[in-house]
């Protein structure tokens, strides 16, 4: 399938609008893109961005998050990366330099329901939100953790994990094969409760 090339910043504001179509989810941000160093199976070189669900139960704009993504998907790909800047030596001149990512991306950590850290108070968890808001690392959860950690009545743990980035891949069945398999991996005579 041909793919339309465009820059990152087309694509992440294409993403929004599509979502902002659906009411429900106006206040959902897609985040980043990441460009892969190479094509995958079906021919696109970029990863899903992330979703900040603002707020949205994730139940709600997840679904509408992924079909979006995946019609993107089969559509564009990211153009190659350039830079243009302006050199001061008696006249402007334009110059477009080729830009090659270096082999490190910005770190991805994956946090779980038990890092929502509602009330502040670990000191590690601190630092690495600082680091998040300073653009030196993402943070994200997998949707499956962003559900988990809306259980209960903790209203200050449930608005803080709804505005988490978390994944849009579809959390795995637990009927599914692979999740039998992980399982019997993890726990050889089989998994004695839910936990």
């Amino acid at each position: 399938m041909n793919r339309q090339f465009v820059d990152e910043k087309w694509l992440r504001d294409y993403l929004n609008d599509e979502i902002h179509w659906h009411k429900e989810c106006e206040p959902c941000q897609f985040g980043g893109i990441m460009r892969l160093r190479e094509t995958d199976e079906s021919g696109c070189n970029w990863f899903p961005p992330y979703l900040r669900s603002s707020g949205q139960p994730s139940e709600i704009c997840l679904p509408i998050a992924q079909r979006v993504v995946a019609e993107a998907m089969k559509k564009y790909n990211l153009e190659a990366e350039t830079c243009d800047s302006n050199q001061e030596s008696g006249t402007d001149l334009a110059v477009t330099i080729s830009m090659q990512r270096r082999m490190l991306y910005i770190p991805i950590l994956l946090i779980d329901a038990n890092l929502i850290n509602a009330r502040g108070q670990i000191t590690q968890v601190n630092k690495l939100e600082r680091w998040f808001e300073n653009g030196v690392i993402l943070i994200n959860m997998s949707s499956t953790a962003q559900i988990e950690s809306q259980a209960g009545n903790d209203h200050r743990r449930t608005r803080k994990a709804s505005q988490q980035i978390f994944t849009a891949t579809s959390p795995i069945q637990t009927n599914d094969p692979q999740f039998k398999k992980v399982e019997l991996l993890l726990f050889p005579r089989g998994a004695q409760n839910e936990n």
